[in-house]
């Protein structure tokens, strides 16, 4: 369902998955940022959000990616979600406010939909494997796909993200101290 590929960014090796539709993708990518939200806490998203046009981000890692107009609208609602509080009729107002003026645009609203069912069961303490089988609901049924492959597909993309975060820290770890052992030995 899914197949790696591997982009060099700097001296870092960047692990991109190809998902098999846009809806896919867009799910991919919220799992990646949720958990990274659960896992650190919502200050997490201010970087998240920052460094969204970045080729590194969670939004690049997986093919293909969201088109901007879509990106926006998630980013746009990680930005409200961090203002409100806990404020979900308000959080749910501002999403359906959004869809509506897209869909009259001729946006795809089951995209719109599915990208915004995840956020919203994320902020009601769904965690993210649960919070994306809501947006997999919204998925049209020639697009979707299976419960125990959607769940298969997004351990995929976490494992390889966690990996990924392992041989940064360690790279990292190892730079530091090879500086330090060079201050050391002058």
């Amino acid at each position: 369902m899914s197949s790696n590929t591997e982009s060099s960014i700097g001296t870092t090796t960047t692990k991109r998955f190809v998902a098999p539709n846009l809806y896919v993708s867009g799910l991919g990518c919220l799992f990646l940022v949720l958990s990274q939200v659960r896992q650190m806490g919502w200050l997490a998203l201010d970087s998240v959000i920052e460094e969204a046009d970045q080729p590194h981000s969670l939004f690049h890692r997986i093919e293909p990616p969201l088109p901007e107009p879509y990106r926006d609208f998630v980013l746009d609602i990680l930005r409200v979600m961090l203002e409100l509080h806990n404020d979900l009729e308000s959080l749910q107002t501002y999403a359906e406010s959004a869809i509506y003026s897209m869909k009259n645009d001729e946006f795809d609203e089951s995209l719109l939909r599915t990208l915004w069912l995840p956020l919203w069961a994320f902020y009601k303490d769904c965690p993210p494997l649960l919070a994306c089988e809501f947006g997999r609901q919204a998925i049209p049924v020639r697009y979707k796909p299976g419960y125990d492959a959607l769940q298969k597909l997004l351990q995929a993309y976490s494992s390889s993200h966690f990996e990924q975060t392992q041989e940064g820290q360690a790279g990292l770890t190892a730079a530091v101290s090879a500086f330090m052992a060079s201050i050391r030995a002058e």
